[in-house]
């Protein structure tokens, strides 16, 4: 009976290690896809800011100043996005560091640059266009 007694007990207590390790698990699931969330809002917000601001902006300063000011213009803004989204970058992976493991952990921060990345290339695009007008 003793025998018994403590074999359900380890197996209760090897369950309980289970079931936090679960949960555990759930936490910091969640917590990438909030980091990955806010990266998306981020460069979302940048992409924004671009259209609404910064690209009429431009275009007035290539009207009164010459295209040059405005590449310079647009060109300065550009690096000021690339900056913002590595800090944000490098802010997301040490963030993901205290929540989850090193895979999940490389991960966020490639989506970060790869998408860093994209939204530079897009801006850089853009600016070819507006130049072309």
């Amino acid at each position: 009976m003793r025998q018994e007694n403590y074999t359900l007990q380890q197996q209760n207590t090897w369950l309980h290690k289970q079931n936090v390790a679960l949960s555990d698990n759930n936490d910091k699931t969640a917590a990438v896809c909030c980091l990955l969330l806010l990266c998306v809002v981020h460069h979302f917000a940048m992409c924004v800011l671009y259209q609404t601001y910064v690209k009429g902006q431009a275009l007035k300063k290539a009207e009164e100043e010459g295209a040059v000011k405005s590449l310079n213009y647009l060109i300065r803004w550009q690096g000021g996005f690339a900056c913002s989204g590595l800090v944000f970058a490098a802010a997301s992976f040490l963030m993901a560091g205290m929540f989850v493991n090193q895979t999940n952990i490389f991960a966020v921060f490639l989506v970060n640059i790869v998408v860093c990345c994209v939204s530079s290339l897009l801006f850089f695009r853009a600016i070819g266009k507006s130049m072309k007008k």
